[in-house]
């Protein structure tokens, strides 16, 4: 019988990796941004890259670099969306692991009484 946090053992870690994935994405634009001289050092370069990552920034690099302002807006927003992907298709089988555990305990509770209910209408007859 898999209990709730067996289910959150499977959910957790896969977050861990998605994050670090994105991270991973956004360090790269990083360094690429830096490397290049498109920011003037790394802290500017990661705190600009997470922004436009996430779609809430824009126009901070240079104009020859404008396109990919929109590139990285949208790796972002495919990452994410790819991210949530997998997180609502492991979610189902927690969901479904603890619907199942609670529907055993609503019968194991309530099949005594009906054991009973149908001794008593054997005997009655």
């Amino acid at each position: 019988m898999e209990s709730f946090f067996d289910g959150l053992g499977l959910i957790i870690p896969a977050s861990l990796r998605i994050i670090a994935t994105n991270l991973l994405e956004v360090m790269m634009w990083t360094l690429f941004f830096f490397l290049n001289g498109a920011q003037a050092n790394g802290s500017v370069a990661l705190y600009n890259a997470l922004l436009n990552y996430t779609t809430l920034q824009a126009g901070y690099l240079p104009q020859r670099w404008h396109l990919l302002e929109a590139l990285l807006d949208m790796a972002g927003l495919l990452t994410v969306a790819w991210s949530t992907g997998i997180l609502y298709m492991l979610a189902p089988d927690l969901q479904d692991n603890q619907l199942r555990k609670c529907e055993r305990e609503v019968q194991s509770k309530t099949s005594p009484h009906l054991q009973r209910d149908a001794s008593a209408e054997k005997d009655r007859t």
